[in-house]
């Protein structure tokens, strides 16, 4: 990763940096979640998995070797794949429960 574009992401608030599988890969922060952000440069980025806390979040992005979905309780899934928005949970947390309040 150039060195210019590592400090333009820095500045926009992306922490961990590293390259996966050819891509660019960080964390970016919110007041409420932090997310694994993949596909970085200075247009945007490709694919963001969101966790509820920078601590998963951080240790997601350092086990992740590329191939499927990074290790952890990520939430949710939002992105471009293959030209196809994608919005997804993560199958392996449980269903939100949902009922009638009396």
């Amino acid at each position: 990763m150039a060195n210019n574009l590592r400090q333009f992401l820095e500045n926009l608030g992306y922490t961990d940096m590293k390259i996966v599988r050819g891509k660019v890969c960080g964390i970016a922060h919110s007041p409420f979640l932090s997310s694994i952000v993949i596909g970085l440069d200075a247009a945007g980025y490709e694919l963001r998995y969101f966790f509820e806390n920078e601590h998963d979040a951080r240790n997601a992005l350092k086990a992740w070797d590329g191939e499927g979905h990074p290790p952890g309780a990520w939430f949710r899934f939002k992105g471009v794949m293959k030209g196809c928005y994608v919005d997804l949970r993560n199958p392996g947390m449980a269903p939100s429960l949902y009922r009638v309040a009396a």
